[in-house]
């Protein structure tokens, strides 16, 4: 498949598409970075996360289980918070949003090494 790529002094298609998006968001009322529903979900998510890392220092015959659980905190917090500070979507404040992205660090990777490239090969245009 071949690699789409725009010209850098082409922004028509970027502007005109980030015109349309901004207007869907007007017409409903809402804002490109997060609404408190986006919150509470970061706040379960992280309960989940230190919860199920907790479970994993605790001696137990169903310790597989809470490793399966981990793994799945982990995964929703790449996927929800990170994903959405990185493209600084999560806050209007963008310092929350690198907090957000950071979280990135706390499982393994790192926030720098995502933004080069996912952003660079993903959202090349």
């Amino acid at each position: 498949m071949p690699h789409i790529q725009f010209a850098a002094t082409d922004r028509q298609f970027y502007q005109k598409l980030s015109q349309q998006v901004q207007q869907q968001l007007d017409a409903r009322g809402q804002s490109k970075s997060g609404n408190r529903q986006l919150w509470i979900k970061a706040v379960i998510i992280s309960a989940f996360y230190i919860t199920s890392y907790c479970l994993l220092v605790l001696p137990s015959a169903i310790n597989s289980l809470f490793w399966l659980l981990h793994g799945l905190a982990t995964a929703l917090v790449g996927f929800n918070i990170m994903h959405d500070g990185a493209h600084e979507s999560f806050s209007r404040h963008k310092p929350m949003n690198r907090i957000a992205a950071s979280s990135f660090n706390l499982i393994g990777s790192h926030r720098y090494y995502w933004a080069q490239k996912h952003n660079r090969s993903h959202h090349s245009y």
